[in-house]
């Protein structure tokens, strides 16, 4: 097919988007998906070869689908487009940070010295790099309501001079949207991420006319299906989950009538931390550590690998009674330098996710994985486990009768299966989690049952565990001063959910999150209620006190008190809530920013932006000066030791 030809179908296809954007309801067998690669494929082969008006081109396109594991299986042997497949891996042990992002963090307070100075209002002469804090964002759950308010408040960091000193960006599911949008199509360009956004946003990506267009751009099936062909090449397991990121990466990634192959790998986007010219991104995912179901796996499938010491690590199974072990979530986070887990303290090239590793050592030198696929296990939260499933529907449940009988069924079901009983049959995962390659196994010295000695490693979305990335930037080695936490998360209006939050988080990392100002944490109305709606004064009067929360992290045992050492951590709390800007539009609950909708017209991104940045300015003042006393805090310490 001629680039003219593709380009045309484009145009053709684009012109039809606007007219169906207006609607968010399903059409009528787009909505169908498959778990099979090969029931999909000829579902949409006969949809498109008999009913679109391009019946040529589509065949066309359906020839490329026939050839597209010879194109993978050349481009996997191809040096040019994939220089990393003549390096072999190595597996890092180690706590510290990897070279290149101690590098990277130097390199952004030098740069943010300037902004920083005017941020607080004191002369640059004043400022010591030393003395800036590090200043982490992070961007919480909640599907496409969340990708797109966390760069509303993103907007409001920019416009107020902040951004610049922001030395992580972060996020859980959907927030893992916004920073993939901002460091790929985008190119670190916070109006070019909303604007992607408005152009992006109008259409349904479980549609025919989606993949329509999706087959028409350049690079459009290499780039998205072509990801699934190369791990069914490499003889790995593909599900529904791989399918639901290629076809969320073409959705996401569209720039003009291409999908540009430096999208789609993770590694590419370290050319945006050059000289700290952006604050560094951390992707984040969870592992679901069920030891019962580790050791059967490493029993079964490591044995191939001739792992032969395997089986003196396993044997001790029945002594420690593993099968009695609780069930735990293991974070892997994933940033252009390096995939890891601070739980055994090991890290991998990020070009190196989705191979083979024993002891260590890459086995197999393919190219890096994805980094569509890679998405889709970051943001699967339909991958949870059935103890998710069973949260919700408790929570949706009435208080009548109805829902008492049920909540006194599900509490005798729990006496008969014991709590063991109840941990196994809640752990399992309706739909299965992606397969991929475990880069960890034994790679330590004294391996144990679990990441240690699982030959696949099944990777989810950590919402699961916290809708919040808490646990990723306050790895001790960061030294992070200032967490602000925007948080899109449909739950943030409930009473209870930042305190489950706040004690999940209390449990792993040993601190608590202690009201400073206001000196309570706030509560507020779940929803915009009818008669507050227009009422600009009322909503100022409700949530205004919410906007900008205002927390010091308290160690309350040995792993806090290690963990801040002689450091402070504050946190500030940015729920996305309404404003009386936008008095009649409620950013939890318009039907528009439902967490699994995809279609937006220009103006519904506008209002979810507006509220964020509103919320933002009215909080800054009250931001600066926290911020400003964190620095004073910081310098006050070092002229201290300095004088000693």
């Amino acid at each position: 097919m001629s680039e003219n030809d593709k380009g045309t179908n484009v145009l053709e296809t684009e012109q039809t988007l606007k007219a169906d954007s207006s609607s968010t309801e399903p059409e009528t067998g787009d909505n169908q998906s498959s778990f099979s690669f090969v029931g999909i494929w000829e579902s949409l082969k006969q949809k498109f070869t008999t009913s679109s008006p391009h019946i040529e081109r589509n065949r066309e396109f359906w020839e490329d689908f026939r050839i597209l594991k010879t194109k993978v299986e050349n481009d996997s042997k191809n040096h040019e487009k994939n220089p990393e497949i003549a390096k072999t891996a190595h597996v890092r042990l180690s706590k510290e940070l990897c070279d290149e992002e101690r590098i990277f963090i130097a390199a952004r307070k030098a740069r943010a010295r300037q902004s920083f100075a005017k941020f607080i209002g004191v002369d640059v002469d004043e400022i010591n790099d030393a003395d800036i804090p590090i200043i982490a964002v992070t961007g919480s759950g909640g599907g496409m309501r969340a990708n797109v308010d966390t760069m509303g408040f993103v907007r409001g960091m920019e416009k107020s001079g902040l951004w610049d000193s922001v030395t992580y960006f972060t996020g859980v599911s959907g927030a893992c949207w916004a920073l993939a949008t901002y460091y790929t199509v985008a190119e670190g360009s916070v109006d070019a991420t909303i604007e992607h956004f408005k152009q992006a946003y109008v259409i349904k990506p479980s549609s025919t006319k989606f993949f329509q267009l999706l087959f028409s751009l350049e690079n459009g099936l290499d780039l998205t299906f072509g990801a699934i062909e190369e791990k069914r090449i490499n003889k790995l397991l593909t599900n529904a989950t791989d399918i639901y990121g290629a076809v969320l990466g073409g959705y996401f990634f569209r720039k003009g009538n291409a999908l540009i192959p430096k999208h789609f790998k993770l590694s590419q986007q370290a050319k945006l931390l050059e000289n700290g010219a952006n604050p560094f991104p951390i992707y984040t995912t969870i592992r679901h550590e069920r030891p019962w179901e580790d050791c059967e796996e490493a029993f079964e499938k490591c044995a191939p690998h001739n792992v032969e010491d395997n089986y003196q690590v396993l044997s001790a199974r029945h002594e420690k009674d593993l099968d009695k072990k609780k069930s735990s979530y293991q974070w892997i986070e994933f940033t252009p330098y390096e995939i890891g887990c601070d739980d055994i303290n090991a890290w991998i090239p990020s070009w190196a996710f989705g191979r083979y590793f024993n002891k260590g050592v890459s086995t197999n030198n393919v190219p890096e994985r994805n980094f569509a696929l890679e998405l889709g296990y970051m943001t699967c939260a339909q991958c949870a486990p059935i103890a998710r499933y069973v949260h919700l529907a408790d929570r949706e449940l009435p208080s009548n009768w109805l829902g008492n009988e049920l909540r006194s069924f599900s509490s005798k079901v729990g006496k008969v299966l014991g709590e063991h009983g109840i941990d196994k049959f809640e752990s399992h995962h309706p739909i299965h989690p992606a397969h991929e390659p475990n880069p960890f196994l034994l790679a330590r010295d004294k391996p144990e049952c679990g990441i240690d000695t699982a030959k696949h490693i099944h990777v989810l979305d950590s919402g699961m565990d916290n809708n919040h990335p808490w646990y990723v930037v306050t790895r001790p080695e960061r030294e992070v001063d200032i967490i602000i936490t925007i948080d899109g998360s449909k739950e943030t209006m409930e009473p209870t959910f930042f305190d489950r939050m706040a004690k999940q988080f209390s449990t792993r990392r040993g601190l608590l999150w202690t009201p400073v100002d206001p000196p309570e944490k706030v509560q507020f109305p779940e929803k915009l209620a009818d008669d507050m709606r227009g009422k600009p004064e009322l909503i100022e009067k409700t949530f205004a006190p919410a906007y900008a929360q205002i927390f010091d992290g308290k160690p309350i045992n040995d792993a806090g008190k290690a963990l801040l050492g002689d450091r402070d951590l504050t946190l500030i709390y940015m729920p996305n809530i309404p404003h009386k800007k936008y008095p009649n539009f409620d950013p939890l609950h318009e039907k528009v920013v439902a967490t699994s909708n995809f279609v937006f017209q220009p103006e519904d991104i506008d209002s979810i932006i507006g509220v964020g940045e509103a919320c933002w300015d009215d909080s800054l003042e009250k931001i600066r000066s926290v911020i400003k006393n964190v620095w004073e805090k910081k310098k006050s310490k070092r002229l201290s030791s300095v004088a000693i």
